[in-house]
């Protein structure tokens, strides 16, 4: 039982900090940026966020908007909080019923209605854009506009870039969340280990307070810049900054959260430089696309149709993508050994095998390949 007052305040921010480094992660996937140096995946489960102030975290659900020839498709995506399988809350809208469309903080309407919710206003912004791209075009030429907008997708060089202005627009962000988490940690140990700093607490509420304060000006100074409209999300997420000196010390994280999300994951680990989490990430995002998982609710035949021409231009870019990056695909996508003489197959989207032919996989529910002996 803690008596000491002083070491129940440490404790409890303790454990505040600590709840925030923690990720419950269902697919999509998430990036892990840390130090913005190296990239790691993870596909699910949960993972532990590096705790330092300046490692930064990149969500990476999937391409919110499927565009295809007669209408966009959508479906919710995945939240920590929302474990759904794929295709709960699809929604398909012809273009042509498409009246106005816009944003409304964290939600894209279409036609006065709720189309799609997303977890922040930034990225509702650029669905919005996307979208918009696409109704401006001309039905003839529509198809090309959506190839283009999934080649910007996975094109290295945009996302490179983008990475690097990142770097340098989030400098003066890092350094002050550095200093506000070096500030918090030497306050408690501080205020745990003598008596001199409980007895003079009032100086060092000030300083955390100004450090506090110069972050929260920082923090509005670069989300104005990197997202000037989503002015609803700017205002509750530097309300709860001003109320939380933890993700005070993590803001760099919150800016950088949004940043990239009109890049595929494989653009961004492209230019990071790890050829190993590069290749095992292009491998599953080549067999989601070449075996799709099966649909909690079976979308109608329009929608079938418009995420069969996505797919189709997504393989494309993805094949330009990973020619670039000298991987082969014949070599990414080579049957697995075997793992004994009695394994007659293996499912082609998660490498499962079967000892006997099978229907499905019990997993993905996906026709297994059975194996190739010489």
């Amino acid at each position: 039982m803690v008596t000491d007052p002083w070491l129940e305040l440490a404790l409890i921010l303790a454990v505040i900090y600590c709840l925030e480094l923690i990720s419950i992660l269902p697919p999509p996937r998430r990036l892990l940026l840390e130090g913005v140096r190296r990239l790691y995946l993870s596909v699910s489960g949960v993972i532990l966020r590096n705790p330092l102030p300046w490692s930064l975290t990149f969500n990476t659900e999937s391409f919110p908007l499927i565009f295809g020839t007669e209408g966009v498709y959508a479906y919710e995506p995945h939240q920590a909080s929302n474990r759904r399988p794929p295709g709960w809350g699809h929604r398909f809208l012809r273009y042509d019923e498409i009246e106005e469309h816009g944003v409304e903080a964290n939600e894209l309407k279409l036609n006065g209605g709720t189309f799609l919710k997303l977890s922040s206003e930034a990225w509702a912004q650029s669905c919005n854009e996307a979208l918009h791209e696409v109704l401006e075009a001309p039905e003839t030429t529509r198809l090309a506009v959506i190839r283009r907008l999934v080649e910007r997708r996975l094109a290295p060089t945009p996302a490179a870039e983008t990475l690097q202005n990142l770097r340098r627009t989030l400098l003066s962000a890092r350094l002050h969340g550095t200093l506000l988490f070096a500030a918090l940690t030497t306050t408690l140990t501080l205020f745990v280990a003598t008596e001199w700093a409980r007895n003079h607490w009032s100086r060092f509420a000030m300083l955390l307070v100004l450090l506090l304060l110069s972050c929260v000006w920082e923090f509005v100074r670069v989300h104005r810049r990197l997202y000037p409209n989503a002015v609803s999300d700017r205002f509750i997420k530097t309300f709860i900054l001003a109320l939380n000196l933890p993700t005070a010390c993590r803001m760099a994280e919150a800016l950088a959260r949004d940043s990239l999300r009109h890049h595929h994951p494989l653009a961004v680990l492209q230019t990071s430089g790890n050829p190993k989490q590069f290749k095992r990430l292009a491998k599953q995002a080549w067999l989601d696309l070449t075996y799709p998982a099966p649909f909690a609710i079976e979308p109608s035949a329009e929608a079938r149709d418009t995420l069969q021409t996505h797919r189709e231009f997504e393989r494309e870019a993805l094949s330009q993508l990973l020619e670039h990056a000298g991987v082969s695909l014949k070599e990414l996508t080579a049957a697995p050994q075997p793992s004994s003489d009695a394994s007659w197959g293996y499912c082609p989207r998660c490498e499962s095998q079967f000892d006997a032919a099978t229907e499905k996989c019990p997993d993905c529910r996906t026709p297994p390949v059975p194996f190739t002996r010489a």
